[in-house]
């Protein structure tokens, strides 16, 4: 079970790094390195969100098949969610400003 719940966690990360992307071609910009902003934008938005649903998961008690859950170091990296969700705004923040 705890499998089922570390991939689901993973594709549901990727499906909304992908979704970030498709939103974000939208976004009129003349900026230099756009892709570049516009990709780091996506990988973020899917590191948050994977990042804070295994969070969750692991923090209600389910089983999940993660390294550092194995470890016993999913507590420690408490800060990693958080600061992914900060990351992706400040990326959006930019992309979205006018030139």
């Amino acid at each position: 079970m705890g499998y089922f719940y570390a991939w689901g966690t993973f594709f549901i990360g990727l499906y909304a790094g992908w979704l970030a992307w498709n939103r974000s071609a939208t976004w009129p910009s003349s900026k230099a390195l756009y892709g570049v902003l516009r990709l780091s934008f996506s990988g973020v938005v899917g590191l948050a969100v994977f990042s804070n649903l295994a969070f969750v998961v692991w923090a209600a008690g389910s089983p999940i098949a993660l390294g550092v859950v194995e470890r016993g170091q999913m507590g420690e990296h408490y800060w990693l969610g958080p600061f992914t969700m900060l990351y992706a705004i400040l990326i959006r923040i930019v992309l979205k400003r006018p030139a």
